[in-house]
């Protein structure tokens, strides 16, 4: 537990027509425990031009729990840039994001906090854990992945692996402060298709990653609800989902030459800058066999033996970047 600490949690959250299991989510965000009364959640909600009843759930539970539901002008802007808004828009030492239709571990937010209280830093830090499958599915992420959970604490992984869902990651303020500013000068609209891909990304190379291996299940951490068209679309489409996999190493690449544009934005370290050159040595180099044994060495950092085919054919191949 952690102790002596007065703090303000903000969860980020982002609605769209998510009457069904909107209740259930919001409630596990407070149903939290062995946490202190100096630490506060307060739950931001930017909901996205719904059509169904979520606001007025959102007003009803606004009531009972502490509930912000931030009103603009935008409308619906789609939820990678609804998330962008309230990232931009809040202040809070420590910020987690929650999808609509989860449901939160009552162990989910102390075992973030342990993680921050045992790195003792003050640097722009990222925290992230698993997550257990329920609805149509059952299993954790990683494990279904085929990944190490440590992946995304080495930069050069996480270049070419972006998925990691935003409801498993939490970051502090510095952390905020960085992605907030690099939301400024760059338009990341180009760059990614997700806004956790962004924030993995950023954290990555300008900060710390650290994925929290607690003492809790994971069952007490994280629920991740699955719909059982995600599972179908993935069975028939495999073949589809290699080529597509190859463009988006196209885009990765181009995330790196962003990066490296704005290197002194991002405040990157000798060895990310060398890495950042490296990829776009390999991306600018005409020649596919040259780029293909150039590339090899970059094998290493492909997450399983699928990818690491997918990085050879990209080598050898290197269609355009997919549309975002």
């Amino acid at each position: 537990m952690v102790k002596g600490l007065k703090m303000n949690i903000a969860v980020l959250m982002s609605t769209y027509n998510g009457e069904k299991y909107l209740t259930d989510q919001i409630t596990s965000i407070f149903e939290q425990k062995d946490l202190n009364k100096s630490i506060h959640i307060t739950l931001f909600i930017r909901d996205d031009g719904s059509s169904d009843h979520t606001v007025s759930i959102i007003e009803q539970l606004s009531k009972k729990y502490r509930i912000i539901l931030l009103k603009d002008n935008l409308n619906n802007i789609g939820y990678v840039n609804s998330f962008f808004e309230l990232i931009k828009s809040i202040t809070a030492d420590y910020y987690f994001l929650s999808d609509q239709d989860d449901i939160w571990g009552s162990k989910k937010v102390i075992t973030h906090l342990n993680c921050y209280q045992e790195s003792s830093c003050n640097e722009p830090t990222l925290i992230y854990t698993d997550l257990i499958k329920f609805g149509e599915a059952t299993g954790t992420f990683f494990k279904d992945a085929g990944m190490d959970k440590r992946i995304f604490e080495d930069f050069r992984k996480v270049i070419f692996e972006p998925r990691l869902n935003g409801c498993l990651m939490s970051f502090n303020k510095e952390m905020r402060d960085v992605i907030a500013s690099a939301l400024k000068l760059i338009d990341s609209r180009k760059h990614i298709s997700g806004h956790d891909t962004f924030i993995v990304r950023i954290a990555a190379f300008s900060g710390k990653v650290k994925f929290a291996q607690g003492t809790s299940s994971t069952h007490d951490i994280m629920n991740y609800r699955v719909a059982g068209q995600n599972i179908s679309a993935k069975k028939r489409n495999r073949l589809r989902a290699l080529l597509d996999n190859c463009r988006w190493y196209s885009e990765h690449i181009d995330f790196a030459t962003m990066m490296l544009t704005n290197q002194k934005l991002l405040s990157l370290d000798p060895d990310k800058i060398d890495f950042l050159y490296q990829l776009q040595e390999i991306n600018e180099t005409k020649f596919f066999l040259k780029r293909f044994f150039k590339g090899l060495s970059l094998i290493r950092y492909q997450k399983n033996t699928t990818y690491k085919a997918v990085w050879i054919i990209w080598l050898l191949w290197k269609p355009q970047s997919k549309s975002l």
